[in-house]
């Protein structure tokens, strides 16, 4: 594996997890709480496309 694929499986493991707390807080009505791990999220989803494949 390159240090890309590396790279682009940890950022798709934490916007999974990411997401999943978001959906989590939101369903429990923290709508502040769920916003930084929806941020995180789509930081994660954007680096995914963004990641150079060497």
């Amino acid at each position: 594996m390159s240090s890309s694929q590396i790279f682009q499986a940890i950022y798709a493991l934490i916007a999974i997890f990411s997401a999943s707390l978001t959906v989590i807080r939101l369903q429990a009505g923290d709508w502040m709480a769920a916003l930084w791990p929806a941020l995180i999220a789509g930081f994660c989803i954007y680096r995914l496309f963004t990641v150079s494949g060497d």
